[in-house]
């Protein structure tokens, strides 16, 4: 053999080697570019999954701050009914201490008149006084 033939050879066996590394590459490159288009979708999926998130959040924060005022605006009406009841009550509370002890000064009175009947010839029977029934309602009402 000579050494013409035995470098063609040699040449011939890189050249079938060269090849089919190259078909092996060929494929590899094919299976990348499919994953490579796989991943572009699942990028483009997620980006819009992104965009429709953010509008979401967005809408989400505006729901929560019109919320805040219609709850804020609520919360000081509700105070100032609060505040309002709680001054009517307070009124309501000294007319009655005051109502309470005119009763009381009615009643002293009351007793000194019943005292004076037997002096003066008049029986006041044993009828309950309205003045004394009003007066036990409002105690109980007081308490």
């Amino acid at each position: 053999m000579s050494v013409t033939l035995i470098v063609e050879l040699v040449v011939a066996i890189l050249l079938a080697t060269t090849i089919g590394y190259c078909i092996a590459l060929s494929r590899k490159l094919q299976r990348l570019k499919t994953d490579e288009e796989a991943m572009r979708e699942m990028v483009a999926s997620l980006i819009q999954a992104t965009g429709k998130a953010e509008y979401s959040i967005r809408a989400l924060k505006a729901t929560a701050e019109e919320c805040e005022h219609t709850i804020s605006d609520r919360l000081d009406a509700a105070r100032g009914v609060i505040s309002e009841i709680d001054g009517k009550r307070k009124l309501v509370q000294s007319e009655l201490v005051e109502l309470i002890e005119v009763l009381h000064a009615l009643e002293g009175r009351r007793n000194e008149a019943k005292a004076k009947l037997p002096v003066m010839g008049v029986d006041p029977g044993d009828d309950p006084s309205l003045v004394s029934s009003a007066l036990d309602r409002l105690r109980k009402k007081a308490a």
